[in-house]
């Protein structure tokens, strides 16, 4: 499978890629399946620094390789209104790494262990059975907590076709088949975040200062997707 088709190269995504999945199918957060090994791929066009190498309207690919059997479902706090959970899908273990390609310009780095993880808003606790999801992407652990949508996270789009739904409308077959999941091969489009504080008003002047994290190459700041 290509990292984003050549016919989208502006297109913010996010891939699972289960090994040796054959089909694409649709799993309930209890269902249950055997443990197999999975790689996460996240795209967007975006500005940042690495190391010393500070890049502009760069291709930016993040990677973590991990394993099924460390996805967890839980109720996570929800930013809006704390009273009102939402269910999320974690995969906190893996190994993380991230490619920047601007110009004739290549660097891929590979971030220190126990920075990064891979989550998903499958929608509020209220509103199962869920249909569709609300957000996805790579997040990163801080003294503090976590930032879920930092370095990067994408909604609206694929991920989001719940609304369209809940809109009134009729999702394909095809779209209805997308496992919103983060154990089966699937792939998402969206908007593109990258966030801290988590800029659940969608405004991205409300964005805190960008976190810097750890890699080979020296620190990676992912200053904004464009």
């Amino acid at each position: 499978m290509t990292l984003v088709s050549e016919f989208l190269p502006l297109a913010r995504r996010f891939y699972c890629r289960r090994a040796l999945q054959c089909s694409l199918l649709f799993l309930s957060l209890a269902a249950v399946a055997a443990a197999k090994p999975v790689t996460y791929v996240g795209f967007t066009i975006a500005d940042g620094k690495l190391g010393n190498w500070t890049f502009h309207n760069a291709r930016v690919y993040f990677v973590m390789q991990g394993d099924t059997d460390t996805v967890q479902a839980f109720e996570a706090p929800n930013p809006v209104d704390p009273t009102d959970p939402v269910d999320v899908l974690i995969n906190p273990a893996g190994n993380s790494s991230v490619t920047v390609i601007s110009g004739s310009q290549v660097a891929h780095a590979t971030f220190d262990p126990n920075q990064i993880f891979v989550s998903m808003d499958v929608g509020l606790a209220v509103e199962r059975p869920h249909i569709g999801g609300r957000g996805v992407g790579f997040g990163m652990f801080t003294p503090t907590g976590i930032e879920p949508v930092y370095p990067f996270g994408i909604e609206d789009g694929t991920i989001d076709w719940g609304d369209l739904v809940e809109g009134g409308g009729t999702a394909s077959i095809s779209l209805q088949a997308l496992p919103i999941s983060l154990s089966d091969a699937t792939s998402f489009s969206g908007r593109a975040f990258a966030c801290v504080g988590f800029a659940s008003d969608g405004n991205a002047g409300s964005c805190q200062t960008a976190l810097p994290l750890h890699t080979d190459k020296g620190r990676f700041l992912h200053l904004f997707a464009v």
